[in-house]
């Protein structure tokens, strides 16, 4: 069955094969190009050009994804003389596919060889969240909500890979949520899953007239998205503001994600296999009115989640960090990160020295201090019981924020320090607009030795 989708980079024409194709021999898709001639083939794919306008596209190269969702990259071919694309793929590459199985390439415009015609997308982009693939080049991941589709003022949730040195390799972007799934599509978090061999991209989705759900899909390195071979990728029917977190739990591989549940008021979470099987039932974290802003990290090597949130204090108005462990099928009791005067909000967690044989595993937590006398971002340690480290009164990391969106992330490979970089914007802050921090050498409990960069 042959399918076309319109993206962002392009014109997506794939071609999906529910059962091996019969015969023998190496299957090849001919596809007859009119109106432009050809240019020249590089490493982007064939390019093509209008003799009168000069303009043209390219048609890239393409993938082979085979029902356990492995890619394999396929170059595409022209035959002159037919002045057709030509697509080849293996005998042996069909022989050993599980089906059903996409052939997928990529038709985009240019204004020259291998440039294509971009610009700045149109209406809003934020919210971003961003993962690492732990791969040998370093690639990652940034996601965000982007309004550019416009349709009834929602938003889809977009993606684009980061090399290294920072070049974007996707310069517009591409959907990460199902284009026939209509309505508001926001809010993602994602994270690489060493046994998948993709990241994993939970967000809200709420169909005009529905309930908001939280649901996943699946990026490859290539940045083929699917839904995980799932029938129905939905985590949870009623829920919204997800984190999700990778780690090894009892010597097994797992996802964590964790929401809020708009129905009778809890924050939720539940472990996943790589393939997004639940691998036990959902745990409620924290239940009632005055619970939110959940965020998951991994722990220490064969330790447990951990799971922050704020909660309101009872007849003060203001809120508390708390937090708790939890893995498959237990979880820890839930204890207050910190109780403090005014509110604490916004937290989120990073695990440090989570490498196997590194000793004394845990968390950083991090959230905005809103008190009159005490406003900043602020952080603390936390031990793999769920303890905090230190005296009750917690680090300042920076002053006079009034708005802001702060991420923890472990240094290196998670084995060293925690870092924290500020990603918000500083409205009358005293200090460098954007200014971040990073913790140098160990974090005591209540004051941190920092370095400022603008």
């Amino acid at each position: 069955m042959e399918q076309l989708h319109n993206r962002a980079e392009g014109v997506e024409q794939s071609w999906r094969f529910d059962t091996a194709p019969p015969g023998v021999g190496d299957l090849t898709v001919r596809v007859a190009v009119t109106g432009h001639q050809y240019v020249d083939a590089t490493a982007g794919g064939l390019h093509f050009r209008d003799s009168q306008s000069g303009l043209g596209f390219r048609y890239g190269h393409a993938t082979w994804i085979d029902a356990e969702g492995t890619p394999s990259s396929l170059p595409v071919a022209f035959d002159e003389a037919a002045h057709q694309v030509v697509i080849r793929v293996p005998a042996a590459l069909l022989e050993s596919s599980t089906y059903p199985a996409v052939l997928d390439p990529t038709i985009g415009p240019e204004i020259a060889v291998d440039v294509p015609a971009t610009g700045p997308a149109p209406d809003v982009q934020d919210g971003p969240a961003i993962a690492h693939s732990a791969q040998a080049l370093n690639e990652f991941l940034v996601v965000w909500n982007d309004r550019r589709r416009d349709i009834g003022y929602t938003s889809d949730v977009f993606a684009a890979r980061v090399d290294r040195f920072g070049t974007v390799i996707d310069p517009v972007g591409f959907m990460v949520n199902d284009p026939e799934i209509e309505g508001q599509q926001d809010s993602p978090a994602a994270v690489w899953g060493s046994g998948a061999s993709a990241y994993a991209v939970v967000f809200r989705s709420q169909p005009p007239g529905q309930d908001p759900s939280v649901r996943v899909r699946r990026v490859f390195l290539t940045g083929v998205v699917d839904d995980f071979g799932l029938a129905n990728p939905v985590i949870e029917p009623v829920g919204s503001s997800p984190d999700i977190a990778y780690g090894i739990i009892d010597n097994q591989q797992r996802f964590a994600v964790v929401w809020t549940r708009t129905q009778a008021l809890a924050v939720m979470a539940r472990t996943f296999d790589n393939v997004f099987n639940a691998t036990a039932p959902s745990h409620t974290i924290a239940l009632g009115s005055t619970v939110g802003s959940p965020a998951v990290a991994q722990g220490g090597y064969n330790q447990s989640f951990y799971v922050v949130w704020q909660q309101q204090v009872a007849g003060s108005g203001g809120y508390n960090i708390n937090g708790r462990t939890f893995k498959d099928s237990t979880m820890g009791v839930a204890l207050t990160v910190v109780a403090d005067v005014g509110d604490q909000t916004e937290p989120d967690a990073a695990a440090f020295n989570t490498a196997p044989g590194y000793p004394s595993p845990g968390w950083l937590v991090a959230w905005t201090d809103a008190g009159a006398a005490t406003r900043g971002i602020r952080a603390r340690r936390v031990d793999p019981t769920g303890f905090t480290i230190g005296s009750t009164r917690a680090a300042r990391v920076h002053r006079r924020v009034r708005s802001r969106r702060l991420g923890a992330e472990p240094c290196g490979r998670g084995a060293g320090q925690p870092r924290l970089r500020d990603r918000g914007r500083h409205r009358g802050a005293r200090d460098e607009p954007g200014a971040g921090v990073r913790v140098v050498g160990e974090l005591p409990g209540d004051l941190p030795q920092v370095r400022r960069r603008a």
